[in-house]
């Protein structure tokens, strides 16, 4: 369940990068407004991958840690 959870973070995270930088490729021109908005997408996008990653990485070393302790 847990990993529902994380995978579902991701994924409305890569649909959030998509936006951004189809926000960057419309922006023509000088419009600082839509380049801040990019940015700022962006960043909180490579954010949250950055911490669901993480979050993916302790939950596999977790899952495994479990499996030892099966095995043992």
């Amino acid at each position: 369940m847990q990993s529902a959870v994380l995978y579902d973070r991701l994924e409305r995270a890569l649909i959030a990068l998509e936006y951004a930088l189809a926000d960057a490729r419309s922006a023509q021109g000088p419009e600082q407004g839509a380049v801040a908005r990019s940015q700022e997408a962006l960043q909180g996008a490579g954010e949250e991958l950055q911490e669901v990653l993480g979050a993916l990485r302790a939950l596999a070393l977790h899952d495994a840690a479990v499996r030892v302790r099966e095995w043992a």
